[in-house]
């Protein structure tokens, strides 16, 4: 039944959200549309981005560790069930982390927050990630959530890249 509900998200969701997307076009300006248009397909390049991640290379090194964590000794009971929800555990997350960079632009160009501001609490950024990525992650091996902390950080690295370069532009027009 499980499954069947989740087949049914991801099978709706276009015409889920192309009906969203038609019910908040009018309430919208023309450069909340432009910004719309442009974070949209971008957003689901992002996640998509990060399920592949996730599915080709941190699940394999997962799988590894769970199949060869009792030894010898013992045989690995797998239902689909418990299949299916460790992979939607596991992609997921990556799924949603691959956005930050998009959400924390958006952040910047909304006037919300600073790159500089961000730069100053980047050490608090990289515990964070380890300690989201040690709760996030359905395996206890370090391998697995260090795939996870090390992009987040590597995408907040870029994040403030991208704010920089923002910030620059907009200061050039003033």
């Amino acid at each position: 039944m499980k499954t069947a509900v989740i087949a049914g998200f991801i099978l709706a969701s276009p015409v889920v959200f192309f009906q969203f997307w038609r019910f908040i076009l009018p309430a919208m300006t023309d450069r909340e549309r432009t910004w719309t248009i442009l974070f949209v397909p971008l957003s689901v390049a992002l996640f998509l981005g990060g399920i592949g991640f996730s599915y080709f290379l941190v699940m394999p090194q997962s799988l590894h560790f769970l199949m060869a964590f009792g030894g010898e000794n013992f045989t690995p009971l797998l239902s689909m069930e418990s299949y299916l929800e460790f992979v939607l555990l596991m992609i997921l997350p990556f799924g949603v982390i691959f956005n930050m960079p998009l959400l924390m632009t958006a952040l910047s160009l909304a006037g919300l927050v600073q790159g500089k501001t961000l730069k100053m609490g980047r050490k608090f950024i990289i515990l964070g990630s380890f300690i989201l990525a040690a709760v996030i992650t359905p395996t206890p091996d370090i391998l697995t959530q260090s795939l996870l902390a090390l992009p987040a950080i590597g995408l907040y690295e870029i994040s403030l890249h991208v704010m920089g370069l923002l910030e620059r532009a907009r200061n050039r027009r003033l």
